[in-house]
C-alpha cells in the first residue's frame, strides 16, 4: 500500500527551465508579430521574413535542455562506476540540495550485523538446560517459539536464533511485534505467556534498567524475555516478571566517521532517528564521532506536538516509532529544509517516502530498497559525500550555462523591440542580427566553451533555485551587452555605415561582449574551460577574417571593421566590463534579492 502511494517529487531545475521558456514563448510571439508588421512591406518581404525568424531563432534557449540532461547523464555514469544507482536521472539534485540527512541506526550507521554479547538472568533458571523454573519450559524453546510466531526476520531475531537453539513449541495464541509497542509474545500450551522486547517498555524493575544502562555504555541494545502473569491480554509492567535480559553489539560501519566529519565540515545537519533506547543511540553516535550527543530525546509514548518542538536542538531521536519518523520529516520539510533520509529496514518506509530525497542500500530490505530514489549497490556509507559532491557540480553548472542562455534571450528580445519601434520610425532600418551574424556567438560562445563548463568539476555548491540563479546572474548580463552592443550600433550609424556594415561591427561587439560575459556569469573557471574559451576568442578572429577574405561571407557575412570601428569594438567590451561590474554589484544588494526571490516564488 505505502509503494503505491509514494510520489516523486519533480525536479527543480526542470521545473525552473520550464517556467523560462513559457516566460520566453509569451514573449516571444508578440515581439515576433511587432517586428513583422514594422519591416512588412511589398517591396522586401524576403527580408522582413529573414530578419523575424532570425529573431524567433535568437529568442528560443536552443540546447540549454540538451546541455542540462547531458551534464545529469555524464553525473549519472560517474556515479554507476561508484556503484551508484540512481532511479532517475535528476534524482542527484534532491540529495546534493539537502541540507539536513536523516539517519536509521541498525544497518545504517552499522553493519546491522548483530551479536549477542551478554545474558544477565534474573529467575530461576535451572541447570544447563536452561529452563524456567516457575513454567518448566527450556529457555532457548521458549525464544525459538517467540521468534518464530511473532519476531519477524530481523538482525535481532537472527542473533537471538543463533546463540539460542532451541525448538518450537506449539502455541495458542501470538502477538506479532509492533513498533509502537516494542514488543512480541507467544501463549505457549494455553497456559504460559512470554514476551520480548525492548526493557523500558516492558518493565520498572531497577535492575533489569541497570544492566539497560551498563549495555548502552558499551553501545549495546538489550531486549529483555518477561514472563506474563495474566496472559497475552494484560502485557503491561506491572503484569510482567523479567526472566532474561540479552545485550547486543552491532558494529560501525567502517567509514562512517570519515563520512559525518565530511557532512558536518560541509554544512549539514545530521539528525539520528531509531527505533533504539535513546542512550544507546547516542554511544553509538559518540563512537562515530558526532558532535552533541548529549543532545537526545526518547520518542516514546510523546505525541505529534511535542515531537515537533523537539525537532530543533536535539541529534538523537529514540524510540521512534515509523509514524514518528515521518512526522519528523514531514515537520522539517514543513520549515523549509530539504530532507534526505538513509534508511534499511521496513520502519524507515514511511520517512522514506516523505523524504525529500532518499537513500538505501543493496542489503535493504526490498520495499526499502524500491522505495529509495539512490541505492548504494555497494552498501558502504562512503559513498554519500561523493554523490552529494557530484550533484553540487552538476546543479552548479546547470545554473551557470542557463544564465548563459538566458542572456542572449534576454538581449535579442531588447533587440527585437528595439528595431521594431525603430522600423516604425524609419522603414529603412532592418534587424540587423541575421542568423549567419549570430553564428558567432552561438558557436564560439554559446558552444564548445558552454558544453565545457557544463562537465567541469565544480566544488562551490549551488545557491537558490534555478530560476533565482538565472535572473541575478542573466539579467546583469543581458543589459551589459545591451549598452555595448547599443553603442557600438550608435557609433557606427553615426559614422554613415550601411546597413550591412552596421550589422558587423555589432556582431563582432556582441560576440567579444558575450565573452566577458561568459567570465563573470561562469566564473571561477576550470583550467580546461579557461583554454577553451582562449581558444574560442583566436577561432572567432580567425573565422572573421578568413570569412570574409576567403569564403566571400557564405559562413558569418560579417564585413572587416575599419581601424576606427576597431578601436570603437574595443571600448565598447571595455564598457560591458565596466557594467558587469556595475549591475552585478547593484544585482547583489539585499532589495534586490527579495525582489528576485518573490518573483521566482510565484
Amino acid at each position: 500500500k505505502i509503494m503505491k502511494t509514494v510520489s516523486r517529487p519533480e525536479s527543480g531545475v526542470f521545473q525552473s527551465l520550464e517556467k523560462i521558456i513559457k516566460m520566453l514563448s509569451i514573449g516571444l510571439v508578440p515581439m515576433a508579430a511587432l517586428l513583422f508588421i514594422a519591416n512588412f512591406s511589398a517591396a522586401r518581404v524576403n527580408e522582413t521574413l529573414i530578419a523575424v525568424s532570425s529573431a524567433v531563432l535568437g529568442m528560443i534557449p536552443i540546447g540549454m535542455f540538451l546541455l542540462t540532461s547531458t551534464a545529469f547523464a555524464v553525473s549519472v555514469l560517474k556515479l554507476a562506476r561508484r556503484k551508484t544507482l540512481l532511479k532517475d536521472l535528476y534524482g542527484i539534485e534532491m540529495l546534493a540540495a539537502s541540507d539536513t540527512l536523516l539517519f536509521d541506526k541498525t544497518g545504517t550507521i552499522t553493519d546491522g550485523n548483530l551479536e549477542v554479547v551478554g545474558v544477565k538472568v534474573f529467575a530461576d533458571i535451572i541447570g544447563e538446560s536452561q529452563t524456567d523454573a516457575f513454567s518448566g519450559l527450556c529457555i532457548s524453546d521458549v525464544l525459538t517459539t517467540l521468534l518464530t510466531t511473532g519476531a519477524g526476520a530481523n538482525a535481532t531475531a537472527a542473533a537471538v536464533g543463533e546463540r539460542f537453539k532451541g525448538k518450537t513449541l506449539r502455541t495458542t495464541d501470538a502477538v506479532m511485534f509492533d513498533s509502537d509497542k516494542k514488543y512480541s509474545a507467544a501463549e505457549i500450551d494455553g497456559q504460559y505467556t512470554y514476551v520480548l522486547g525492548a526493557p523500558d517498555f516492558l518493565t520498572d524493575d531497577a535492575d533489569v534498567l541497570e544492566f539497560c544502562g551498563e549495555s548502552s555504555q558499551k553501545c549495546r541494545r538489550t531486549i529483555l524475555l518477561a514472563r506474563a502473569k495474566n496472559g497475552i491480554e494484560n502485557i503491561s509492567p506491572e503484569f510482567l516478571t523479567p526472566v532474561m535480559a540479552m545485550a547486543l553489539e552491532d558494529s560501525l560501519r567502517g567509514e562512517i566517521s570519515e563520512t559525518f566529519a565530511w557532512l558536518e565540515k560541509n554544512n549539514v545537519n545530521i539528525k539520528i532517528v531509531s527505533g533504539d533506547d535513546p542512550a544507546t543511540v547516542c554511544e553509538i553516535a559518540k563512537k562515530a564521532g558526532l558532535s552533541g550527543t548529549d543532545k537526545y530525546v526518547n520518542c516514546a509514548r510523546m505525541d505529534d506536538g511535542a515531537l515537533k518542538e523537539a525537532i530543533d536542538g536535539n541529534l538523537v531521536f529514540g524510540r521512534a516509532s515509523p509514524e514518528q519518523k515521518a512526522v519528523i520529516v514531514k515537520e522539517l520539510r514543513r520549515r523549509g529544509r530539504v530532507v534526505c533520509m538513509v534508511g534499511d529496514g521496513v520502519n524507515d518506509i514511511q520517512a522514506l517516502k516523505q523524504a525529500d530525497c532518499s537513500v538505501s542500500f543493496a542489503c535493504a530490505s526490498d520495499v526499502a530498497r524500491n522505495i529509495s530514489r539512490i541505492v548504494l549497490m555497494d552498501s558502504e556509507f562512503k559513498s554519500i559525500p561523493s554523490i552529494i559532491e557530484e550533484g553540487r557540480r552538476v546543479i552548479g553548472n546547470v545554473h551557470k550555462v542557463s544564465s548563459l542562455f538566458i542572456m542572449k534571450n534576454l538581449f535579442l528580445m531588447f533587440m527585437t523591440f528595439l528595431f521594431a519601434v525603430l522600423a516604425f520610425i524609419d522603414k529603412d532600418i532592418i534587424y540587423p542580427f541575421d542568423a549567419k551574424k549570430m553564428m558567432m556567438m552561438e558557436l564560439f560562445v554559446l558552444g564548445a566553451p558552454v558544453f565545457v563548463i557544463a562537465l567541469e568539476s565544480n566544488k562551490k555548491r549551488a545557491s537558490g533555485n534555478l530560476f533565482e540563479s538565472v535572473l541575478k546572474n542573466g539579467i546583469p548580463s543581458a543589459l551589459s551587452l545591451i549598452i555595448s552592443v547599443s553603442a557600438a550600433l550608435a557609433i557606427t550609424a553615426a559614422n554613415g555605415g550601411e546597413q550591412q556594415y552596421i550589422g558587423s561591427v555589432a556582431a563582432i561587439t556582441l560576440t567579444m561582449s558575450s565573452f566577458v560575459c561568459l567570465f563573470f556569469t561562469a566564473s571561477p573557471l576550470a583550467r580546461l574551460s579557461k583554454i577553451t574559451v582562449a581558444l574560442m576568442i583566436v577561432a572567432s578572429v580567425v573565422t572573421i577574417y578568413l570569412d570574409k577574405t576567403i569564403l566571400n561571407g557564405r559562413f558569418i557575412n560579417v564585413d572587416l571593421p575599419s581601424a576606427a570601428d576597431f578601436l570603437s569594438i574595443a571600448l565598447c567590451v571595455a564598457a560591458s566590463v565596466a557594467s558587469n561590474i556595475l549591475l552585478r554589484k547593484a544585482f547583489s544588494r539585499v532589495a534586490v534579492k527579495k525582489t528576485v526571490g518573490a518573483v521566482a516564488r510565484n
